[in-house]
């Protein structure tokens, strides 16, 4: 029999009210575009949009898709390739009361309807030349045609093509559709995103509004991207670390640096290129750290997501004028004073499990928290026993969450054993 669910105790836990606040992702971009929509808000090459375009651009995709049947809660899938166009599709979805479900534009056609199906997608943006790769699909899904020959929809799910459908977009109103238009709330999903079917077909993640919300504020307290930087947006749009490049940006009121197909598969090369598009803020992993050979300037503040201390510490990354420097001593000696940020471990969701074993101890080093990698304010800790729920501290957790999560085990341990002293 399973323990009974046992009580939150009454632990004084320094809540942060400021990061949990009644409010829906996309808002945030909203606030920065009333503010000031004259900054540049996204650069891909050599085009640049502002706050203000952007913002446009979003509320005319909302309420083409509000036009189309989309919904409160609906999925809106995207399946485009690298461009402004990304940013704007996902903002447009949000705006409309939708989740968004990223595609990676080279994930191939049976993936895409497989996930289209799975998900229950409403619709699909995408463009002209990625449509045609869907249509010959062996999926099996119903492919439909408008009367002019365009692919309108596969099986249930509505196809927006951006190139072809631009001048009906145009047409929409630019102005922004409220929460009262769209019923959204904070409990809503924001976005799906799905797993890489490694070990079996590929789930669908589900993200609440407050959950990103609140890891955007939290990572944005702790980073300090300032709007005068540049943050490089390098990770797949369907892989979750862009998640933190896209909405620490649009946040910050800083610039999202989309990154080019030559940007993400250059290689050693990525480092001048980052440097050419003057990049300040770059989020990557030890594996790719390792390929470039040149130092980066520009760069202040290097977000790294995975285990660096075990994997990279000591291995020659970076090649500069002084001769080989080792990722830690790059860190130290390159980032101007602000220290290395490891993000290893750290989720989107409501919730992070940490377990205990049959002797009731908590080993936080085989949980992912290592010192360098800690989850950030107003984290959740949820104990759990042999996969049954048994205590939840519903308080916000300080950022020294470590000492606060082995506290809590602790005590869920002794109310188990029925000890109560």
């Amino acid at each position: 029999m399973p323990p009974p669910p046992i009580q939150a105790p009454a632990l004084q836990y320094p809540k942060v009210p400021e990061l949990c606040r009644h409010e829906l992702l996309h808002e945030l971009f909203e606030r920065n575009a009333a503010a000031a929509e004259g900054r540049i808000a996204l650069a891909c090459g050599d085009e640049r949009m502002t706050y203000g375009e952007v913002e446009q651009r979003a509320n005319q995709l909302a309420r083409q898709l509000r036009s189309l049947g989309v919904q409160r809660g609906s999925p809106v899938a995207m399946f485009l390739p690298r461009s402004m166009d990304v940013y704007v599709a996902l903002l447009a979805a949000l705006k409309a009361g939708a989740a968004y479900v990223p595609l990676d534009p080279d994930y191939p056609a049976d993936r895409v309807q497989f996930i289209l199906a799975d998900v229950g997608a409403t619709a699909l943006i995408t463009v002209s030349a990625l449509a045609e790769k869907l249509s010959g699909s062996q999926r099996g899904e119903a492919v439909g045609s408008s009367p002019g020959g365009q692919l309108s929809h596969i099986g249930s799910c509505k196809l927006i093509q951006l190139d072809r459908e631009a001048a009906a977009i145009s047409r929409q109103s630019t102005a922004p559709l409220a929460r009262s238009d769209t019923g959204a709330t904070p409990q809503d999903v924001a976005y799906i995103i799905y797993t890489s079917g490694t070990t079996g077909r590929p789930k669908g993640v589900q993200i609440e509004h407050r959950s990103a919300c609140h890891l955007v504020r939290a990572e944005g307290a702790i980073f300090n991207v300032r709007p005068e930087d540049r943050v490089y947006q390098g990770f797949s749009i369907a892989f979750d670390a862009s998640v933190e490049e896209v909405w620490l940006a649009f946040f910050a009121g800083a610039t999202l640096v989309a990154g080019t197909r030559e940007m993400v598969h250059a290689g050693p090369m990525l480092s001048r290129l980052l440097t050419e598009a003057g990049v300040t803020v770059f989020s990557t992993v030890p594996t790719q750290l390792a390929m470039m050979t040149d130092d980066v300037p520009g760069v202040r503040l290097l977000i790294v997501g995975g285990k660096l201390a075990a994997a990279a510490r000591g291995q020659p990354a970076y090649v500069t004028g002084d001769g080989k420097q080792t990722i830690r001593e790059l860190i130290d000696s390159q980032l101007n004073s602000d220290p290395l940020r490891d993000t290893n471990g750290w989720s989107n969701a409501p919730l992070n499990p940490v377990r205990l074993d049959a002797a009731n101890r908590l080993d936080l080093s085989r949980q992912g928290y290592e010192p360098e990698s800690v989850p950030p304010a107003g984290t959740r800790v949820l104990v759990q026993r042999n996969g049954n729920a048994c205590f939840d501290c519903t308080e916000l957790v300080h950022p020294d969450t470590v000492r606060q999560a082995a506290l809590a085990a602790r005590y869920a341990a002794a109310r188990m054993r029925g000890d109560t002293t």
